[in-house]
Order: structure tokens, then sequence, then C-alpha cells
């Protein structure tokens, strides 16, 4: 350590970092350090703490410190992953094939009014085959056999845990913006959708709400999907005579919140409010839009691909798509589609 250049002054958050810079380094050895640790240490000054201290203490290894270590807690700890919750309200099929071939029905047979001796009429409903796709979704870990015998974590457990995870974000991500391209294709992404202008070039307005009511068939139980930030500027809009959209409802009851007297759903992976983003989805999950279930989440175990490591390799198959368009609509922001 060097003495700081004449007139130089060292400022205390520059201090404070020097000096567990300086810990790190009496306590574990240079092998410890970064690059950036290592510099840091060449050019700063010798911190006057370390100068007079006569007596057993943490900081110098031979003086007491390699009697003090750190105690490692047994918990990872994680951030939150964001998973859009389509699958909870989907209608979700088990295949055991590539594929799966579901059918609509797109016309109704028709009936006539048909006066005494006259003829009948004949008509027939009309079906469509609708392809569903399964793809395959596919994941890999590596960790060396020396890792595995971690004592403070059971490591297979946690990628076991981890791949689980992922799959389910990925898999909720390709439900609500899939592009279809070797993945499910999202409903926000599906062209036979309806799709409806907020009417205001930048954000969403309060009678979006009532049109979007209007526009679904009776029979459908719809409910409002969209992200938190939206849910946030949805929950402050309210009319000229100061009535909410949102309403709180009663928990305690059984009554949920609503927004405009229908359900909603917090959508993470629904797109921000933006000119042309289409924000918000109103629809009936159940009716319009299908999962299909391939094979389950499988995880290999391979310590024989490379010498000292040890491959976790994870696939599953599903697919997923509207499949009843008229179900669902899309609200987009600006004021033309």
């Amino acid at each position: 350590l060097k003495r700081l250049p004449a007139g130089a002054v060292e400022t205390k958050e520059e201090k404070s970092k020097t000096l567990k810079t300086f810990s790190k380094y009496v306590q574990y050895g240079e092998s410890r350090l970064s690059v950036e640790e290592k510099t840091m240490l060449k050019n700063a000054a010798l911190p006057v703490e370390f100068k007079d201290i006569d007596g057993m203490n943490t900081m110098i290894v031979p003086d007491g410190g390699a009697l003090a270590p750190f105690e490692y807690l047994t918990e990872l700890l994680k951030k939150v992953t964001l998973v859009s919750p389509i699958r909870a309200y989907a209608k979700v099929r088990p295949v055991s094939a590539p594929g799966a071939n579901a059918f609509r029905r797109d016309t109704l047979v028709t009936s006539y009014w048909t006066g005494e001796a006259q003829d009948f009429k004949r008509s027939n409903s009309k079906y469509a085959p609708l392809e569903i796709p399964v793809h395959s979704q596919t994941g890999e870990v590596r960790i060396t056999t020396k890792d595995l015998l971690s004592p403070m974590f059971n490591m297979e457990m946690e990628i076991d845990n981890d791949l689980a995870e992922e799959f389910s974000r990925a898999e909720s991500e390709s439900f609500v913006i899939g592009n279809g391209n070797a993945k499910p294709r999202g409903f926000v992404n599906d062209k036979n959708v309806q799709v409806l202008a907020s009417g205001v070039s930048n954000d969403l307005a309060f009678d979006n709400f009532h049109d979007l009511y209007g526009s679904i068939k009776t029979g459908y139980k719809p409910m409002y999907g969209s992200n938190r930030q939206t849910i946030a500027r949805i929950r402050k809009m309210k009319s000229t005579i100061n009535t909410y959209l949102w309403d709180a409802g009663n928990i305690a009851a059984g009554i949920p919140a609503t927004i405009n007297g229908d359900r909603y759903i917090e959508i993470p992976h629904m797109p921000d409010i933006a000119i042309g983003a289409i924000p918000l989805v109103y629809g009936d999950f159940s009716k319009g839009y299908m999962i299909v279930d391939g094979l389950s989440l499988s995880i290999l175990r391979n310590p024989y691909k490379e010498s000292g490591w040890v491959y976790f390799t994870a696939e599953r198959f599903v697919g997923g798509q509207v499949v009843m368009p008229e179900a669902i609509k899309l609200l987009k922001v600006g004021t033309s589609i």
C-alpha cells in the first residue's frame, strides 16, 4: 500500500470500501481479490485503523482473524420469477402425440318456420379442424462432480427446482406473447382475435371497459388481464362523477376485487401501456385458449458425457393457441387498429 498523493483527500465512501477490501485481503489472501480490488489496494493509502493495533482482533489472521470466521447461512436467496397464470384458467388437455387436432363448430344448423304442406329446407352445421402443434421445450445445466458434493446445499435438488421454475416461466410467457415459431402462439399475437382501439394515442380511456364488455357474447364468462403496472393505472381511473372502475370487493365475504364489475387477473407478461401496445385482454380463457400437454417435464442426469462434469438435461412437450377467437378481445393503445 502507498500513501495518497500530496493534496489528495480520500472520501468517506472510498475509505470504507478500502477498509473492507483490506480486511478481505488479510483474512483470505490475494487469491480472493478481484482485479479491481487488487488495483484499489495498490493505489490506496494505508488505513490508520490498521497501523497501531496492539492485541488480538478479527481483522488480521495471525492476531485472531482465523478464530472468527463468518458463518454461512444455508439458505439461497432468490429473486421472484414472474409467471403468468394462463394455465390455471385455460382449457388444458393431455396428449400422447406430437400434436393435437381439435374441432370447432363454425356454423350452426339453421331452422326454418314452415307452413302447412310446405317443403322443409335443409341446412347443416359446419365444422373446422384445428391443429395444435406440440413444441419441445429444453434446458441443460452442467455442474462439476465436486460442486455436487457441496455439504451446504443439495445442488441436484436446486438444479431440478430451477429448471422447473424456468420452464413454467417460459411457457406462461409464450401463452401470452408467443409468436408460434417453435413455441406456442400467444393470444396477443393471434390475428384471429378482435382488437379494439383505446381511442387515445398513449393511454387507456374510461369508456374502453364498456366497449370491451359489449364486445363479448352473452354466455361467456370473461375476465380482464394485464400486468401490474396497467392494473395500477386502471385502479386510478374514474368517471366524471368520481366513480372508479376498480372495486375492492370484500375478501372476507368471498367477493373478489373487480374492474367494471368483472374479475381480473395479473398477467406479468402482458405489454405495458405504450403507443401501439396491447396492454389489456378481456376474455373467457376456459373457452378461448387451449393448452395441450405432451410428455411431462423429464430431467436426465448424465455423469458420462464429460469427465468431471454432470449434465442435467430437461425436456418437455407443450402446445397452446386460441381455439375460440370470439371468446377473447384485446385492447390496443391508439386511435386506430
